[in-house]
């Protein structure tokens, strides 16, 4: 080892004394402890100093912070939350199809009777106009076979007119209802031959005579293919013949009960 080195050896081993001694009364210690490292090293590095020597240096002050590292894996799913409050309503949706027509009945969907009078002990739907006598006016157009049928269904039959005082009483009806515009069916008939009050629930069939209210002045009834008998609207309600095809309003009767 050269005079340089043990002097700089010697140097750095006081300086080293020095500062675990007196660290607080050697002026520059930090600065000069490192410049008698870096001698060593380069004497070492220089290959000038063959010693097995070694020491501690002062600790130096904390460097800077360093970059921040990169973004780790996201973390596992935690547990659902609660349930939140109910949503506002929403608006209305549109209707839905129209379903299927239902099967018509025989007295068809627009039946209805119009109060004439107090019901008093008469069946449902009909109204009392003289004493254990019920009627009633059906304001739908239909053929004489279906509006029987239709009284039929109300355990009625079409209207027998059998005294003049009846005939009267119902025309006064049709007046006082509003409807004397329009035609009524009757139950006398001659699809057997011969006229005839129809047959039902309430009585057999039976001939029209004695009374009957034939607008004779027009020739009333006729001998042809007009078998069914109705109050003509244009001839104070009269009773004329008619095809029995054709659709009239109608009147049921039926006794009180």
């Amino acid at each position: 080892m050269s005079s340089i080195s043990i002097h700089a050896l010697l140097v750095l081993i006081l300086l080293q004394k020095c500062s675990l001694v007196n660290m607080g009364r050697c002026p520059n210690l930090e600065a000069k402890l490192k410049a008698a490292e870096k001698k060593i090293h380069d004497l070492t590095f220089n290959r000038q100093c063959n010693c097995q020597c070694s020491f501690d240096g002062i600790v130096g002050s904390v460097g800077p912070q360093g970059p921040i590292g990169p973004q780790g894996p996201p973390g596992p799913q935690g547990p659902p939350g609660r349930p939140g409050p109910p949503g506002p309503q929403g608006p209305v949706g549109e209707p839905g199809p129209q379903g299927h027509t239902g099967e018509m009945g025989p007295c068809g969907t627009q039946d209805h009777a119009k109060p004439v009078g107090p019901q008093g002990t008469c069946p449902e739907g009909f109204w009392e106009l003289s004493d254990n006598t019920c009627y009633r006016f059906n304001l739908v157009l239909k053929n004489w076979s279906d509006a029987l049928a239709c009284c039929k269904s109300l355990d009625a039959n079409l209207v027998a007119i059998e005294t003049a005082e009846e005939q009267t009483m119902l025309v006064q009806k049709i007046i006082s209802m509003g409807e004397n515009n329009h035609d009524f069916w009757i139950g006398g008939n001659e699809l057997d031959g011969a006229w005839k009050w129809s047959g039902g629930l309430q009585w057999a069939a039976k001939p029209l005579a004695p009374y009957t209210s034939w607008d004779s002045s027009l020739g009333q009834p006729q001998r042809n293919l007009e078998k069914c008998a109705f109050m003509n609207k244009a001839r104070w309600h009269k009773w004329h013949d008619a095809p029995c095809v054709q659709d009239r309003f109608f009147i049921c009767e039926a006794h009180s009960v």
